[in-house]
C-alpha cells in the first residue's frame, strides 16, 4: 500500500491522514526503515513510544541524510576510522536523536570504496534492525530500555 501526499497537502495534514490509516492496523510498533522524511507530531503524537527508526550512524554522529557518504568522506580525510548503525525511538521531530535501542559499530577500512562500506553498513543495519525488533516483540520497553 502506498499513501502518497496529495497536491497542496501540508506535511502535518499528510502525517495526520497517514496516522489515521496506520491506526486502523492497530500496530504494536511503527518501523521507519528507509522512510527518509521527518514525521511531524501530527503522526508521532498518535504513537508515543512506538515509532522505531533505523539510522546508518552511531548516536550523536552524522544525523540526517547521506550519513554513509559523509562517514566515508571523513575517513578519506583522516578524521574517522569507523562508523556504525543505530536503532532508536522517535519521540518528536528531532532528527536521529531519540532514545537509542541498539547500536553496532562498522569499521571503515583503509582500502574501502564507498560501495564496499555501504554494503557492510546495510548488512549491519539489516541484522541490527531484525535483532532489535525481535527483542521488542518478545520483551517490554520501559523508559527506552528493552527489558
Amino acid at each position: 500500500m502506498h499513501i502518497g501526499r496529495r497536491a497542496g497537502e501540508t506535511r502535518a495534514d499528510y502525517d495526520a491522514r497517514l496516522a489515521d490509516i496506520v491506526t486502523g492496523f492497530d500496530p504494536d510498533w511503527v518501523v521507519l526503515a528507509g522512510w527518509m522524511r521527518v514525521l511531524t507530531l501530527s503522526f508521532l503524537g498518535w504513537f508515543p513510544g512506538m515509532v522505531v527508526n533505523l539510522h546508518p550512524a552511531l548516536p550523536g554522529q552524522l544525523p540526517g541524510l547521506h550519513a554513509i557518504e559523509r562517514a566515508y568522506e571523513e575517513a578519506r580525510a583522516g578524521r574517522r576510522s569507523g562508523t556504525g548503525v543505530m536503532v532508536h525511538l522517535v519521540p518528536d521531530e528531532g532528527v536521529d536523536v531519540g532514545p537509542v535501542l541498539a547500536t553496532a559499530e562498522v569499521a571503515i577500512l583503509p582500502d574501502d570504496t564507498l560501495d564496499q562500506l555501504a554494503q557492510r553498513m546495510h548488512a549491519a543495519e539489516h541484522q541490527l534492525l531484525v535483532d532489535t525488533l525481535r527483542r521488542l516483540c518478545t520483551r517490554s520497553l520501559t523508559n527506552g530500555v528493552i527489558t
